[in-house]
C-alpha cells in the first residue's frame, strides 16, 4: 500500500507569485479573444461566407489557451498554498506486509535526504536480536541453531541465524546477532527473551547447584565443601544453566557440597556488620 508521498523542493524564483498571476491575467485575455474569434467564424460559416477550416483551427486554438488557463490556475493556488514544493510527488509503498510501529514525519514537513520515515513490524516472521560479547564471537558457533526461552519456562525453541542489519552497541562492547523466530510460537515483539548460543566446540565443565554459590560483599563467588568440615572454597562461574551454575574452575568432580543452607553457612562464617 502506498503510505506516503513526497514531494521535492522546488527552487524558489524571484517574483514567483507574480509571475504565476501574470500567467493567469494573460491566458485569460488569449481565452477571450480566441472566443470571440470562433463566434465571428461561426457566423461566417453559417452564412456561406466562410472557411470551416479556420473555424475548426479557432475552436483548436481556444481549447489550447482553456488548457494553459486551467494550468495556470492551477500553479498560482498551488503556490499559494506551499510556494516551495513542486507539484509532483514521489509515492513511498510499503517494502513488505505488517504493522507500522513508529512514523518519523508529519504531514507537511521538510525532511533531509535518508532520515528514516516509518518502522514497519513483520509480526508473522518475528526476529530475536541477540546481543554477543566481541570477545566471544570467536569461541560461539553463530552459524548453528540456538535455543531460545520464554522469560520462566524451561522449555526452549530451537531458532536459526538469520540475515539482519549490522547493528552493534560499542559501550557496551557488544554485536548484534539474529535468528528468525518460528512463526506458530507465541512470542511477542519487544519480548525479552532468554538464547543459548552453541559454542564451536563442547568442553567438560564443572556444575553444581544454583543455592550452592554464594556472593561476597565484592562480588566474589563461594562454595562450601562439606568433606570433613565445612570449608569454603572459590568457584568462577560461567552462566547459569536451568536450576546449576556452570563453573570455569572449582571443587574437584565428586567433591560433597551443601546445596541448602550455604546462605546460612555464610552467615556464621561473617556475622553482619562484617
Amino acid at each position: 500500500e502506498i503510505l506516503l508521498r513526497l514531494s521535492p523542493m522546488a527552487p524558489a524564483d524571484r517574483d514567483l507569485l507574480a509571475r504565476a498571476a501574470r500567467e493567469v491575467t494573460a491566458a485569460e485575455a488569449n481565452l477571450q479573444a480566441l472566443e470571440l474569434r470562433v463566434q465571428r467564424n461561426e457566423l461566417l460559416v453559417a452564412e456561406q461566407a466562410g472557411s470551416r477550416r479556420a473555424l475548426e483551427e479557432a475552436i483548436a486554438a481556444r481549447d489550447v489557451v482553456h488548457a494553459d488557463l486551467e494550468i495556470a490556475r492551477s500553479r498560482a493556488a498551488g503556490l499559494q498554498e506551499a510556494p516551495l514544493v513542486a507539484d509532483v510527488s514521489l509515492a513511498v509503498r510499503s517494502p513488505s506486509d505488517g504493522v507500522i510501529r513508529a512514523l518519523f514525519v508529519a504531514e507537511g514537513q521538510s525532511i533531509p535526504a535518508g532520515a528514516p520515515l516509518f518502522d514497519i513490524v513483520q509480526v508473522d516472521a518475528l526476529q530475536v536480536r541477540v546481543p554477543v560479547y566481541g570477545g566471544d564471537l570467536g569461541r560461539l558457533d553463530l552459524a548453528a541453531s540456538a535455543h531460545v526461552h520464554h522469560a520462566g519456562d524451561d522449555t526452549f525453541v530451537e531458532v536459526k541465524p538469520s540475515a539482519g542489519p549490522p547493528t552493534a552497541e560499542p559501550d557496551r562492547g557488544t554485536v548484534d546477532r539474529y535468528f528468525q523466530l518460528p512463526g506458530d510460537q507465541s512470542f511477542a515483539p519487544g519480548e525479552r527473551v532468554l538464547v543459548e548460543l552453541p559454542f564451536r566446540q563442547e568442553v567438560d565443565a564443572i556444575s553444581v547447584p544454583v543455592g550452592a554459590v554464594v556472593l561476597d560483599a565484592w562480588g566474589g563467588a563461594w562454595v562450601y565443601q562439606c568433606d570433613n568440615d565445612y570449608q569454603r572454597v572459590r568457584v568462577d562461574p560461567i552462566r547459569r544453566d536451568g536450576d546449576r551454575f556452570i563453573l570455569r574452575h572449582g571443587p574437584a568432580v565428586g567433591s560433597c557440597i551443601v546445596a541448602v543452607g550455604a546462605v546460612e553457612i555464610f552467615g556464621t562464617e561473617f556475622p553482619p556488620g562484617h
